[in-house]
């Protein structure tokens, strides 16, 4: 059977197409250039990798926007697919993918884009960020770190897999992107970095080497694909310093403190700081960083006296030269009541609780003694607002004893009680 082709050979027109043609082919010849303008999509619907072919030098695609598409319908083949890249000034940017592991599911795709600033190098990538990314942060401290970012984005997008394929990726670059004033960046000495939307930061470290044309080499584990991608110099890359931060209440009514981090570059120390109003902070504990490192590294603190009602908690990250970041707040909610007992010592008969609750609900009072074995276990029906409860208990030992309320979920309140008999 013979193969079919989209065969494009102008000298110097341009083309602007939106189409679809199962199991056919693009094939550019001289300088032809195929435009990708106003949010329009090319599909190749041909799994195979040579579905686009450049037949000889000179012509390619045009895409200037994040929304300007090929789609190509790799689903689980493997290869490598080069999509011809052009900018405006038709600049031979062409993207490589090797599909190295095969991905897994059905009706899965790629989509692939690039974008400057409208088609002009401008330094300030902050200006025209891809719709997933929130900021430039880099390890040298700023928050901005655009003059340290080549002028472009690329978006490497698999959709449909149940598990995504592992690839590598090159990325050829137009060096006047690069060097283009604003930028700080020495030639030759570019990473490629993905964006992480799980920890809104981008990926530290970056991959692949730069010999002052292109970055290859980029490596894509299955469960580390994110669509938006930049290149950045190496000494000056823009970082994940946090994967996770948690705050949690306990049962035993101390908040427990964690956060992992992938990588870290000159990371001094963590700070965690806490609020009543998340607006006036106070230091609850400092912790060292590991400095330089790409191991994923858990921390926990603990504050053992939380503020009573909603309670704040942010980290802080401060490099060697000073320079700091804050991660998103955590909030944690130790409001639900107040609890107090009498008589205490307490010797037999009933014993009342006074709670001062925020809500209607049914609670479980719990009393053990000192080796935490429960002695005695009933539920109340609390009400809302301050109430007294009459509550008879078992004729019990001298000693010591912890009376308890529960949800179910955690632990809300405990009061010691004095038994004297």
């Amino acid at each position: 059977m013979l193969k079919k082709y989209v065969l494009i050979n102008f000298s110097i027109l341009v083309l602007i197409l939106n189409f679809s043609y199962a199991q056919e082919r693009i094939a550019f010849n001289g300088a032809a250039y195929l435009v990708i303008d106003n949010n329009a999509n090319l599909v190749i619907d041909n799994p195979s990798s040579d579905a686009i072919t450049l037949i000889t030098p000179g012509g390619g695609i045009i895409s200037e926007s994040e929304l300007d598409v090929v789609k190509w319908n790799i689903g689980t083949y493997t290869g490598t697919y080069t999509v011809p890249w052009r900018n405006s000034n038709f600049y031979d940017m062409s993207f490589t993918m090797t599909v190295t592991s095969a991905g897994v599911g059905s009706n899965n795709y790629f989509n692939f884009s690039t974008h400057a600033n409208n088609g002009v190098a401008n330094w300030n990538n902050s200006d025209y960020l891809p719709s997933d990314v929130t900021n430039m942060a880099g390890v040298n401290g700023l928050g901005d770190n655009s003059d340290h970012v080549i002028d472009r984005f690329w978006k490497v997008e698999a959709l449909g897999y149940s598990t995504k394929p592992a690839v590598t990726l090159t990325f050829k670059y137009d060096d006047s992107e690069r060097s283009a004033a604003g930028n700080n960046i020495t030639q030759g000495t570019m990473v490629a970095q993905q964006y992480n939307t799980g920890t809104n930061a981008w990926v530290y470290p970056g991959v692949g080497s730069d010999d002052q044309t292109e970055v290859s080499g980029a490596t894509v584990v299955t469960s580390s694909f994110n669509k938006s991608w930049t290149l950045s110099e190496s000494a000056n890359q823009l970082p994940v310093e946090l994967l996770s931060f948690d705050a949690r209440l306990t049962r035993n009514l101390i908040v427990d403190l964690e956060w992992v981090t992938v990588s870290e570059s000159n990371n001094d120390y963590f700070t965690i700081e806490k609020s009543k109003d998340a607006l006036n902070w106070s230091v609850l504990k400092t912790v060292n960083g590991a400095g330089n490192s790409s191991q994923t590294i858990s921390y926990t603190a603990l504050d053992s006296y939380p503020i009573r009602g909603l309670s704040y908690y942010r980290l802080k990250q401060t490099d060697f030269n000073g320079a700091y970041i804050y991660s998103s707040i955590r909030v944690i909610d130790n409001s639900i009541f107040d609890l107090s007992l009498y008589p205490n010592p307490f010797s037999d008969g009933v014993l009342y609780l006074n709670i001062s609750n925020t809500k209607d609900e049914i609670l479980d009072m719990l009393v053990s003694d000192h080796s935490g074995k429960i002695v005695f276990k009933t539920s109340i029906d609390v009400l809302k607002q301050q109430n007294t409860y009459a509550i008879k208990l078992p004729n019990l030992s001298t000693g010591s004893y912890w009376v308890s309320l529960s949800n179910g979920n955690r632990l809300l309140e405990h009061k010691q009680l004095n038994i004297i008999n």
